[in-house]
């Protein structure tokens, strides 16, 4: 996944990104909650999200990529999220933790 900046270029510099070595993921499924994908890219389910075909999983930054344009998802993108409220908000809202 590599793009050339121009930017860069001009300077003759070489930018590289690095994905982190796990990351918290909004995954949602066209058709089904994706937890065989998950799985098969080395994830961990952290909430299936009721109502949907949605999960927050924790995904090998590497997995992302080769995420992005898989046919079986209609989204995927990184979450950030304070640790404290999610807590406050999983102890108050009844859904728990599933895997």
């Amino acid at each position: 996944m590599a793009q050339r900046s121009t930017v860069a270029g001009a300077f003759g510099a070489r930018i590289r990104i690095t994905p982190p070595d796990t990351g918290l993921f909004l995954v949602e499924g066209r058709v089904t909650p994706p937890r065989q994908l998950i799985a098969a890219h080395g994830g961990r389910i952290v909430l299936v999200i009721p109502g949907g075909n949605r999960i927050l999983a924790l995904l090998p930054g590497a997995a992302y990529p080769a995420l992005l344009s898989h046919r079986d998802l209609r989204h995927i993108g990184p979450v950030s999220i304070d640790p404290e409220r999610f807590e406050h908000f999983m102890e108050h809202s009844g859904l728990g933790r599933h895997s």
